[in-house]
């Protein structure tokens, strides 16, 4: 069972990123994404309850935190008698708690984390693979809509637009996206470097590739400046303090 809880988690994850209801258009209105979410977490009460124990929360109060959020936020409409936001809120709060309790109790190994985070950059770099192709007009997928924004005013006082991609699901706002690119681009940096050499690992230079393109759709400052903040995070605890300087210095300049 815990197995089973671990497999379905990490599908869970893919279904956030690919969105399985929007790619094949038989499969739109299934709660695909709640009988995944709900199916792992009855495989894993027992870990659980473990989880939720006073000790273990005495040692991990961050998790009390997080309860302790649903109760807030159901108490802050509840002040002014707004009983449809309690509901409403309470229950777009709840399911980021049982994803926070799911991801606590089930990820309990380096090597599990190691394949929740190898999850995550797959199915990251396929849905921003998927925006880039839409974007650059080869394959118009319809559940990818992109969006023309404001970009100041020309010398002769015409309004500048400029065309920013966008991604799927939370990821619709280009900013947004910009960052997911910028965490999968880490992400993808790790594996690539990762000390248990793989023959496939070149496969990461190809998804970076990739995630530097749609960086750069998303016409994101915010995006730029991220990056170079990442790489110097990066490269200060390998390479020291120059690199890092070097890294943010090339971010500001992109920016």
């Amino acid at each position: 069972a815990p197995h089973n809880a671990y497999i379905l988690f990490l599908l869970v994850n893919i279904n956030l990123f690919l969105r399985p209801a929007e790619l094949v258009p038989a499969l739109k209105g299934l709660p695909i994404y709640e009988v995944l979410i709900l199916s792992s977490f009855f495989l894993s009460l027992d870990q659980i309850k473990r989880v939720l124990q006073f000790p273990n929360l005495k040692r991990q109060p961050i998790t009390l935190c997080v309860i302790g959020v649903l109760v807030a936020v159901a108490m802050s409409h509840l002040s002014h008698m707004y009983l449809y936001g309690v509901r409403t809120s309470t229950i777009a709060f709840l399911k980021t708690l049982i994803y926070y309790i799911l991801l606590i109790s089930i990820i309990d190994s380096p090597k599990r984390l190691k394949g929740l985070l190898k999850t995550v950059a797959i199915s990251s770099s396929v849905m921003i693979l998927l925006c880039v192709i839409d974007y650059a007009g080869i394959i118009d997928f319809e559940f990818i809509k992109h969006v023309s924004d404001r970009d100041g005013v020309s010398d002769a006082g015409e309004v500048i637009r400029v065309f920013r991609m966008r991604g799927t699901g939370i990821f619709q706002d280009p900013n947004d996206l910009s960052v997911l690119i910028v965490a999968t681009g880490m992400l993808c940096l790790y594996f690539f470097n990762d000390p248990v050499k793989s023959p496939f690992r070149f496969l990461w230079i190809v998804s970076m590739i990739i995630l530097m393109i749609g960086l750069l759709d998303t016409r994101s400052r915010g995006g730029l400046l991220t990056l170079g903040i990442a790489g110097m995070v990066f490269v200060l605890p390998k390479y020291g303090k120059k690199a890092a300087i070097a890294c943010a210095v090339v971010g500001v300049a992109g920016l």
